[in-house]
Formats: C-alpha cells, sequence, structure tokens
C-alpha cells in the first residue's frame, strides 16, 4: 500500500487556484504550491508532490528490489505525516 500526500496534479492545482482566491494568495502556481506546503499541508520538502514521485514508488514497489517487502505502507508524502505506523 502507498500513502500519497498532496500531489500536484491538473486536478489539483485547479483547486488550488481556486483556494489561492479565497485566500488572497498570487495566481502564480510556484507561489502557491510554497504556500500549500508550508501553511495548509506542512512537509520537510517545502514542496507538493509530483505525479513523478509517486510513478517512482510504484515502479520500485513493482520491481524486484521490493521483493521482500510485505504488509508495509509507503508514505509518500513529503514527510507530512510524522509518525510511523
Amino acid at each position: 500500500m502507498r500513502s500519497p500526500g498532496p500531489i500536484l496534479t491538473e486536478g489539483f492545482k485547479e483547486f488550488a487556484l481556486v483556494r489561492a482566491k479565497q485566500e488572497g494568495w498570487a495566481e502564480d502556481i510556484t507561489v502557491i504550491e510554497r504556500k500549500w506546503a508550508t501553511e495548509v499541508v506542512p512537509n520537510p520538502t517545502g514542496r507538493m508532490g509530483r505525479p513523478e514521485d509517486i510513478a517512482d514508488a510504484v515502479t520500485f514497489l513493482a520491481s524486484p528490489r521490493a521483493s521482500f517487502i510485505n504488509g508495509a505502507n509507503l508514505r509518500v508524502d513529503g514527510g507530512t505525516v510524522p509518525t510511523i505506523n
């Protein structure tokens, strides 16, 4: 299982632009991402996840290198949830 954090997809960008207008933030997605990753859903990376981050995790889990992993919850969230299962 994987637990993605907020991922900067096209759908999320549309949602974030609406929220940015409500909050009076800039309309630049770079500024919105920084605000989101530091104020709304803070995480140690200071950025939103990318679809590529999820793809990399899936590729790893589907590879022979992950063949001994069993029953794990892989958090791909930039550290948003700091606790361990």
